[in-house]
């Protein structure tokens, strides 16, 4: 009986030996699946722990095995997942900011605020060009036909001479009443754009000229009263820089106040006052508002003009205003209330 166990034990030893031999070997070749080879080797490791009543602590550490093992693969795939996402989010993050750094770039260098809509100068004028008395006019043919690419802030400074006619071409009413909004708006999107180019070219008294023409005497037609607003806020905006670039400070200021009281850009005009403001004197400065504000009147043409230290300023807005709701407006900034101090 002792030879028989010895005889079984040893072929039982070599039996495990050589299945450890083949399972390390096999387990080792690159590029198979291990789920097969740890499975068959687990089966004939408990056919041998059996036949010698070892079987349940020997499964018991083999399936800790077989479970850490899974476990392992399991985390270094997801790290190598992870690692794999992160660099391509990373790539496509950095590739979309360089873009937009690009594009923010060119815009500098190039300012329009018409960038998406410029090129309905060009719709215009097809309509336009179809109509007596356009069709007939030798002038506005030639510089009608010099608008062959599509226009956008990288070439609309090519066509300084032609938006000058644009700017001043005579509409006839009727385009208006249609509501043909690309063919009224040839005035305004002429004049605007040439603002914009006169600016981004450092020539302030050309950008003020324009722009001056694109806010009043060519404001934007549109049936939304949003866009109207948020039109001639951006041209009054673009105005205090203007003014404060050609050292003009009282119309920089008036310009100012009229943006707190609009529902766009109130912050950013009481953020450049409160900026202009710093090196003023407080006191007289509250006097010259206190003033200006009681010369607040509505125009027939729906404009708002008041007066600030002698110069008058012009501008527009959506929301009803009277002279006491213009008032409050800028008296309950936290800008006006500094003044006080």
């Amino acid at each position: 009986m002792a030879i028989r166990i010895n005889i079984f034990c040893f072929i039982s030893s070599n039996s495990w030996k050589h299945c450890k031999t083949a399972f390390c070997a096999n387990i080792k070749k690159p590029g198979k699946d291990k789920s097969i080879e740890i499975i068959v080797f687990f089966i004939i490791l408990l056919s041998v722990c059996h036949s010698l009543n070892v079987h349940n602590i020997v499964l018991t550490l083999f399936m800790l095995f077989f479970v850490l093992l899974k476990i392992r693969l399991l985390i270094m795939k997801t790290i190598l997942g992870w690692i794999l996402f992160t660099c391509t989010v990373q790539t496509v993050f950095s590739q979309a900011d360089n873009t937009r750094k690009r594009m923010d770039s060119v815009a500098l260098a190039n300012p329009l605020y018409h960038n998406y809509r410029v090129d309905d100068l060009r719709t215009g004028l097809k309509y336009l060009i179809k109509e007596e008395p356009y069709k007939s006019d030798a002038t506005f043919i030639q510089y009608t036909s010099h608008l062959k690419d599509k226009l956008e802030r990288t070439n609309i400074a090519n066509y300084i001479e032609e938006l000058r006619y644009f700017t001043d071409l005579k509409i006839d009413k009727k385009y208006k009443d249609n509501y043909d909004e690309e063919i009224v708006n040839i005035n305004h999107t002429a004049s605007h754009s040439l603002a914009d180019v006169f600016l981004g070219k450092k020539d302030y008294e050309q950008a003020e000229k324009y722009f001056l023409k694109a806010l009043v005497e060519h404001q934007l037609f549109s049936v939304s009263g949003t866009t109207v607003e948020k039109d001639s806020h951006r041209i009054e905006y673009d105005l205090v820089k203007v003014y404060q670039n050609l050292g003009r400070k009282d119309e920089a200021y008036g310009y100012l106040l009229a943006l707190i009281n609009s529902q766009w850009n109130y912050a950013l005009g009481e953020k450049g006052i409160i900026a202009m403001a710093e090196n003023d004197n407080k006191k007289k400065l509250k006097k010259d508002i206190d003033k200006a504000l009681k010369t607040f009147v509505v125009r027939p043409d729906y404009f708002l003009k008041f007066t600030f230290r002698g110069k008058k300023i012009l501008f527009w807005n959506a929301l009803p205003l009277n002279k006491e709701y213009f008032s409050k407006n800028i008296m309950k900034t936290e800008f006006y209330k500094s003044l006080n101090l």
